[in-house]
């Protein structure tokens, strides 16, 4: 699950683009600066199958790898989160 979310981050970012992660006893986010996920595709990044802008990824996929890192995440008791702005960069949470 982790890794997916972190190569998410790499996967929808420059290649010299930072992606920083902080794991605290509660919390653990990972974010970047990269492309971002645009207002209207925010509420459907957890429906099975659904893929933003192919045009923006290096590389491919198939529209699971954030509802399997969603179900994982509740399946353990925690609670996955998305902020993102276009352009501006996205930021995961994983907590409690």
């Amino acid at each position: 699950m982790l890794f997916n979310l972190i190569g998410n981050a790499l996967k929808y970012s420059e290649p010299s683009t930072q992606v920083t992660i902080r794991i605290t006893d509660d919390v653990i986010t990972i974010e970047d600066l990269g492309y971002g996920i645009s207002s209207e595709d925010l509420p459907y990044i957890f429906d099975r199958f659904y893929k933003v802008d192919h045009a923006r990824a290096h590389g491919t996929g198939h529209g699971l790898g954030l509802s399997i890192a969603q179900k994982i995440v509740e399946a353990h008791g925690f609670r996955l989160s998305i902020q993102s702005e276009l352009h501006q960069g996205t930021t995961i949470t994983i907590e409690k």
